[in-house]
C-alpha cells in the first residue's frame, strides 16, 4: 500500500492519505511513504510564504513608518520570528508567527 504524506505549508502540517482519499493519523505498518510534495518543494513553499509576509511588512522598519516606537519593536520582533522559523521548523509542532497587528491598516502597500 502506498501512503502520501503531504506537507500542508499554510499550516505547517503534515497528513497521511492513500491514493482513494482514505487519510490517516499515523503511517500504517508495512507502507511504502512517498512524500508529497517533496520535502524539499515544501521547504521552499514556506521560504516563499515567509519571505512575502516579511516583504509585506518591510515599511514597517523604516524611519518614517506612521507607528510608534512600541508597535515598531512589535513588528521588529515579527519580523525576526519569521526570520528564524526554518531554523526552528518542526512540521505539526510550529505555527507561523502573528503580526502584531493583523489588519496593517496603515501598509503603503495596502494603501497603494
Amino acid at each position: 500500500m502506498i501512503i502520501y504524506r503531504i506537507y500542508q505549508t499554510d499550516t505547517l502540517t503534515t497528513m497521511y492519505a492513500d491514493g482513494y482519499g482514505e487519510s490517516y493519523d499515523v503511517l500504517p505498518d508495512g507502507a511504502e511513504l512517498v512524500e508529497s510534495p517533496p520535502l524539499e518543494d515544501a521547504l521552499d513553499s514556506v521560504r516563499q510564504r515567509r519571505n512575502a509576509l516579511l516583504f509585506s511588512c518591510d515599511w514597517t522598519q523604516l524611519p518614517d513608518a506612521p507607528l510608534t516606537t512600541s508597535q515598531k519593536g512589535a513588528w521588529r520582533a515579527y519580523r525576526k520570528s519569521l526570520r528564524d522559523m526554518m531554523a526552528t521548523l518542526a512540521w505539526n509542532q510550529s505555527t507561523w508567527p502573528t503580526p502584531p497587528d493583523d489588519s496593517m491598516e496603515n501598509s503603503p502597500i495596502l494603501d497603494g
